[in-house]
């Protein structure tokens, strides 16, 4: 679910999951506040969780990025999600029955591992944190999640691993993806033609008047805009070193770094609990814990060193020792300690504090937290000064002076356009909806994206309307000529087709002389022979196999290439022994991969017919789904 999180925390996809529940709501007419007789659905009395519904209909709407969809293709996403959760309830159900489980250990390493959740190689337990709160999940919630997941994944991977391919099936499958099929071929080209048509004026007028909607002008404004952002609120802030300083004695808390241990352990095997009850023991009673530890810790890079792990700050061990650690004091011997790992007898040695850096070191980022900490007041004040020139009607140059800010101009703005400042909607709406300001009017205060305001006057307004013919007659003469010529080059290539068809054994060469067509050398091509049109090569391997003395003929229009007429006269069946063993390998996992993926929507679709779904009135009252 959280795959390339780090990318997804931000941007399109963090603001997705924000408003998922809304979206998922849309159009319904409901309130999505739950009452307790609301629900999405229930699997054998068991209900489905609204939140597994929504985090699986943002995954669906990740794949289409930031394209906008339309409301009919949303509810589809909506039903489609409910379906997909209900699905993977039934067969989690099964899994747990049947004894699949995925251990704490196993959920807690495939975190620790996962480099969405790494700084520098290492897990960052403040990274993880972050990630899930910036998409409003907790870690309860992502982790059973997680265990959903690694569950299913090892359900299929067991299928995987248990699928068993026959020499006969693999053979056959190499023969079929592998296949060759010898072919010739020739392509009438629309260019051949482009000098031979003539576009008369009267067909251009004429293509004109047929198509009105063509060559439509927007309306256009010439546009004064003054911009209130963060940006201004910050110019507005006046600081200097004095300023600085004194406020980093207010802050030099934060700066002052984490506090650091130096500990040393002996760590056994899970398996060896009396071993480290006796080793505690021998080392509580006055031996030296640093040999114990180069006799018989496990970890082998501290050992050589009597157990020494070095100075280290609290988020570096497993939770267990970590707390463990931090809970010592110096010359402290700790109780056996158990994490993943194995078994922990620890020694504090040495506890550092953290010391506040010079203020040099840190003054760059002290007055970036100065200007943080003082922006949002400023640029709420700044907010309150434009509201009330604008209540005391105050031109736009009265406002920008009162603002500190600066009148800009945009020239020939449409409502497609991007403003320096991207392109919002609500501006949009402000400046051409049915409510639209008039010609030399100040716009209201428009609240933007990222907590921006801007307000617009309109010093001119150009109407809509379309490009005169004058204008478009050349591109519309390209347009025909093209259009005329491809029509003659296909009509062309369907009267050698025919003659093809007519005698499949002609000399093809012969065929096409001096028809202008442009003739490809015979040879063999594959599915994925990037030599050969796209449309030929499927039109090729979508013919019936040839038999001696019997080819396929055949034709196809390859938009942007041409006319093809084509004669396939042999096949050649892929063979196993000419591959590679890497390539042998790799397909036989493959085919293991489809086989299992296949058995697991099999095993899934006989589970959901036998489960007793009932559907929540959630959704039963909600359009589209």
């Amino acid at each position: 679910m959280l795959q390339d999180i780090r990318e997804k925390s931000v941007g399109t996809g963090g603001k997705v999951f924000l408003a998922a529940i809304l979206i998922l709501l849309a159009g319904t007419g409901l309130n999505y506040t739950l009452t307790p007789k609301q629900f999405v659905a229930k699997v054998d009395g068991d209900e489905v969780s609204l939140r597994d519904v929504n985090n699986a209909f943002i995954n669906q709407l990740r794949q289409y990025g930031d394209a906008e969809l339309p409301e009919s293709f949303l509810n589809q996403l909506r039903a489609a999600a409910v379906e997909a959760v209900i699905d993977d309830t039934v067969l989690r159900r099964h899994l747990i029955e049947e004894g699949f489980a995925v251990s704490d250990d196993a959920v807690r390493q495939a975190i620790l591992e996962d480099p969405s959740f790494q700084t520098d190689g290492k897990f960052d337990r403040e990274l993880y944190d972050q990630l899930l709160a910036s998409n409003q999940l907790s870690v309860l919630g992502y982790e059973q999640d997680r265990r959903r997941s690694m569950m299913v994944g090892q359900f299929q991977q067991t299928l995987i691993d248990s699928a068993f391919i026959t020499p006969e099936e693999f053979r056959k499958r190499i023969e079929l993806s592998g296949q060759q099929r010898e072919v010739e071929f020739a392509t009438v080209k629309a260019a051949s033609y482009l000098e031979g048509v003539t576009v008369s004026e009267d067909e251009i007028a004429v293509w004109y008047e047929a198509n009105p909607d063509r060559f439509v002008t927007e309306e256009e404004l010439t546009l004064d805009y003054v911009l209130l952002d963060e940006n201004l609120a910050r110019a507005g802030i006046t600081v200097d070193e004095t300023t600085i300083r004194d406020y980093y004695q207010t802050v030099r808390s934060q700066y002052t770094g984490e506090e650091q241990r130096r500990a040393r352990h002996v760590l056994l095997d899970s398996g060896d609990a009396e071993l480290a009850a006796s080793l505690l023991e021998r080392i509580r009673g006055g031996e030296s814990f640093e040999e114990i530890a180069a006799e018989n810790s496990i970890d082998g890079a501290s050992a050589r060193n009597g157990g020494d792990l070095g100075f280290v700050t609290e988020d570096v061990f497993v939770g267990p020792v970590s707390d463990a650690l931090f809970a010592m004091q110096p010359g402290d011997i700790s109780d056996v300690v158990e994490s993943s790992f194995g078994l922990h007898i620890l020694r504090l040695d040495e506890i550092r504090a953290g010391t506040p850096p010079e203020f040099e070191a840190v003054q760059e980022d002290v007055t970036e937290q100065y200007y943080s900490e003082r922006v949002g007041p400023e640029l709420e004040a700044l907010k309150d000064t434009l509201t009330d020139q604008f209540f005391e009607q105050a031109g736009l140059e009265q406002i920008a002076t009162s603002l500190g800010a600066t009148v800009n101009r945009v020239e020939a703005f449409t409502p497609s356009s991007v403003l320096p400042f991207g392109r919002e909607e609500a501006l949009v709406n402000a400046l051409f909806g049915e409510d639209a300001i008039g010609e030399g009017a100040v716009s209201e205060p428009v609240e933007l994206s990222g907590d921006r305001t801007v307000v617009a006057r309109v010093v001119a307004r150009k109407p809509e309307g379309r490009q005169p013919l004058a204008d478009v007659s050349d591109e519309i003469r390209e347009r025909l000529t093209e259009t005329a010529a491809e029509e003659i080059a296909n009509e062309r290539g369907a009267q050698l087709a025919g003659a093809l068809r007519t005698a499949p054994n002609v000399d093809f060469e012969a065929l096409v002389l001096n028809s202008g067509a442009e003739l490809a050398e015979k040879r063999f091509i594959d599915r994925r022979d990037v030599t050969a049109p796209a449309a030929l090569a499927a039109a090729v391997f979508d013919a019936p196999r040839p038999s001696p003395g019997a080819p396929q003929v055949g034709s196809v229009s390859a938009p942007g290439v041409g006319y093809i007429i084509y004669r396939v006269s042999d096949v050649r069946p892929g063979s196993v022994p000419d591959l590679p063993q890497a390539q042998i390998d790799a397909g036989r996992r493959q085919l293991a991969s489809q086989i299992g993926t296949s058995q697991v929507i099999a095993i899934r679709s006989a589970l959901r017919d036998d489960a007793d779904v009932q559907m929540g009135d959630l959704l039963e009252n909600a359009q589209g789904l």
